[in-house]
C-alpha cells in the first residue's frame, strides 16, 4: 500500500478515512486469514471487525506500527488463538462436567469457580515469557507433541521441555488453590 506511513500517521490524528481505506484493503483477506484458524464465518466476521475496532480505539499509537499488513495478520491471529483457547476450556470443562455429573450439581457454584479459574489462569498465562507461553499452550491446550512444536518453532526439543516444564512450575505456584482442576483440564 503506498503512503502507508502518511495514512497511519493521520489515523494517529483521528483521520476516519485513513481507517475506512485500511478496512476496504485488508479486511476481506484478514477475514480468510481468520478462517484458517475458526471454522464459523460468523466468528471471523466478529474477530476481524474488533481488529479494526481496537485500531480505531488505539489510534493515538498508529504512527509507530512499522507495517499495517503484518500488524492487523498478527492481531487477527491472536484473537483467533485466544478464541480457540476459550473454546478449547469450554469443551472440556462440558466433557468432564458429562463424565462427572456429581461434581456438577451445584452448577451455578461451579459456573463461578470455573469462570474464576480461568481468568486466574488466563492472567497467569500473561504471566510467562512469550516463548513458554507459546510452547505451554501448542503443548496443553493446542495438544501437540513436543517435538512438533520443537520443528513448528524450530527451536531445540530441549528448549521446548525447558519452557514447558518452566510453565508449570510457574502455573503450580500461581494456581496452588485451582491445581487438582487444572490436574484435570490441562492433563498437568
Amino acid at each position: 500500500m503506498e503512503n502507508e506511513k502518511e495514512l497511519l500517521i493521520a489515523l494517529s490524528k483521528g483521520d476516519e478515512k485513513a481507517l475506512e481505506l485500511f478496512f476496504t484493503a485488508y479486511y476481506k483477506n484478514l477475514l480468510l486469514f481468520a478462517g484458517t484458524y475458526i471454522k464459523d464465518a460468523a466468528t471471523c466476521e466478529d474477530i476481524t471487525q474488533q481488529v479494526f475496532v481496537n485500531l480505531w480505539e488505539k489510534r493515538a499509537a498508529a504512527a509507530n506500527i512499522v507495517s499495517i499488513r503484518s500488524f492487523l495478520l498478527k492481531a487477527v491471529q491472536n484473537a483467533c488463538l485466544n478464541e480457540l483457547r476459550r473454546l478449547d476450556l469450554k469443551s472440556k470443562y462440558e466433557e468432564i462436567a458429562a463424565r462427572h455429573p456429581e461434581i456438577y450439581a451445584q452448577e451455578t457454584e461451579n459456573y463461578l469457580f470455573f469462570s474464576e479459574l480461568q481468568e486466574r489462569l488466563e492472567a497467569a498465562l500473561r504471566q510467562l515469557t512469550p516463548t513458554q507461553r507459546q510452547c505451554f499452550e501448542m503443548n496443553r491446550l493446542q495438544g501437540m507433541k513436543q517435538k512438533e512444536i520443537a520443528e513448528r518453532l524450530d527451536i531445540p526439543l530441549r528448549t521446548v521441555e525447558l519452557r514447558i516444564a518452566e510453565a508449570l512450575r510457574f502455573l503450580r505456584a500461581h494456581l496452588k488453590t485451582y491445581f487438582n482442576v487444572l490436574v484435570i483440564l490441562l492433563n498437568i
